[in-house]
């Protein structure tokens, strides 16, 4: 066994030019990098969000669905109020991203974060608010793990009739 580090140490002493050298400003030019990109992609996420869920609903045309928006016109209005708060959101992810650079204090960096974070938690809250989202639901499970949880439970299969939520009923209850 000692003869094995003796050899580790003696391989490790050798190689001690084998890793990069990297400057201060190399790295700090790195970590703002990483950072700005998290908010292109939540900008892009969202505009595809936008544009596919938007474009399918174009394709698929309900006659039970018109009928029902006949008879009840407000939701036409509160759809509509819908897409321009959503895309005042993008706009507002937009702004946010276009914000970050670069050049900036690490300070700065880490307030333009937080609040891009704030507004993506108003845009939770509105999901909440207009029905799309609840307050506490299922979380996301990989298929694997909801097939050996319905061979326990059978019931475990009515969850998926639950809108998603921010958070889980096992996390309130315990």
């Amino acid at each position: 066994m000692m003869k094995e580090l003796d050899l580790l140490k003696k391989d490790w002493k050798k190689d001690t030019n084998s890793f990069e050298q990297v400057s201060e400003s190399a790295i700090y030019e790195m970590i703002h990098k990483h950072s700005s990109s998290l908010v292109k992609w939540i900008l892009i996420i969202s505009i595809l969000e936008f544009i596919i869920l938007n474009g399918i609903s174009l394709f698929i045309n309900d006659e039970n669905v018109d009928s029902f928006l006949i008879l009840h016109p407000y939701l036409n209005v509160i759809n509509y109020l819908n897409y321009i708060v959503v895309i005042g959101f993008i706009i507002v992810f937009y702004k946010k991203y276009r914000a970050i650079s670069v050049l900036d204090s690490s300070k700065t960096l880490i307030e333009q974060i937080i609040n891009t974070r704030k507004v993506v938690n108003y845009y939770i809250i509105w999901n909440v608010l207009i029905g799309e989202m609840s307050l506490v639901g299922p979380r996301p499970e990989r298929k694997f793990y909801i097939d050996q949880i319905v061979k326990i439970h059978p019931e475990y299969n009515f969850i998926s009739k639950v809108k998603p939520g921010i958070t889980s009923w096992g996390m309130v209850n315990y």
